[in-house]
């Protein structure tokens, strides 16, 4: 019963994460998305979803990561692996 508690608080704060980065990305798209992710984290992202390992100098807008991320999870990325 604990491992199950433990489970239920990690997938609250990463589903609290993922509403919260959607509704900054909806409200203000154009923002840098450095202010949600670490330096790190948006270059890996930027690396995977295009597919490169050539990384801007340039952050994404957080809109841009958001799509980004819906991409690479989204029915379109499970179609595309098939």
């Amino acid at each position: 019963m604990e491992k199950t508690k433990t489970l239920i608080l990690m997938y609250t704060v990463i589903a609290v994460f993922i509403m919260n980065l959607t509704y900054i990305a909806r409200v203000n798209p154009g923002l840098p998305c450095t202010i949600l992710f670490d330096e790190e984290e948006w270059k890996v992202l930027y690396c995977v979803a295009n597919r490169t390992k050539e990384v801007p100098e340039k952050p994404y807008t957080i809109g841009e990561a958001v799509e980004h991320i819906g991409n690479l999870g989204g029915p379109q990325a499970t179609a595309r692996r098939v």
